[in-house]
Parts: C-alpha cells; sequence; structure tokens
C-alpha cells in the first residue's frame, strides 16, 4: 500500500492563493514567526491572532477559512483512524 500525500490544508492553500511558496514567505507577509504558521498549516494548532487580523486585512474571510481548517483537521483524522484499522485488520492485529 503505496503512502498517500495528505490534502493540502484550507490554511496551505490560501497560503499559495496569496502567491506565498513557502510558509516561511507566508510569515513574513503576515508579520509573525515562521512557527506560528508551520504549526497551525498542518492542523496542530490555531492561527495567532496577528495572522487572522493580517489575513483579514488581505480580505481572507478568517471565520470562514478557521471553519474549513476545522473541518479538515477532523476529516485527516478521521483518515488515519480508517488507515490505522485497515492496517490492524490486514496485519492479524485485529482487536
Amino acid at each position: 500500500m503505496a503512502h498517500e500525500q495528505p490534502e493540502p490544508s484550507p490554511l496551505t492553500r490560501t497560503r499559495i492563493a496569496l502567491g506565498c511558496p513557502t510558509t516561511a514567505a507566508f510569515a513574513a507577509l503576515l508579520g509573525v514567526r515562521y512557527h506560528a504558521l508551520y504549526n497551525p498549516e498542518r492542523g496542530l494548532c490555531r492561527l495567532p491572532r496577528a495572522a487572522r487580523d493580517a489575513l483579514a486585512e488581505l480580505g481572507v474571510n478568517v471565520p470562514r477559512l478557521e471553519c474549513e481548517q476545522a473541518a479538515w483537521i477532523a476529516q485527516r483524522g478521521e483518515q488515519l483512524r480508517a488507515a490505522l484499522l485497515e492496517n490492524r485488520i490486514a496485519g492479524g492485529c485485529e482487536r
């Protein structure tokens, strides 16, 4: 079974749509530190207020983005759990 590349997060898609090829460029554009965007792009924490404010200034619908990001995080968790269960059953480790 090949490892699938996960679908980019809504925050990552927003970064790309704004013309920022990297998280570092995105952080510079928004005036925040790199890690302040690295973790939210991966669904590990929320966007900091400064990033939300800067995105709103750029015309991004931040409440919608945050809802889409939360849905992406939930969907990614479901996919990972399903893959884990599939691997356990296929590997003979059924509980």
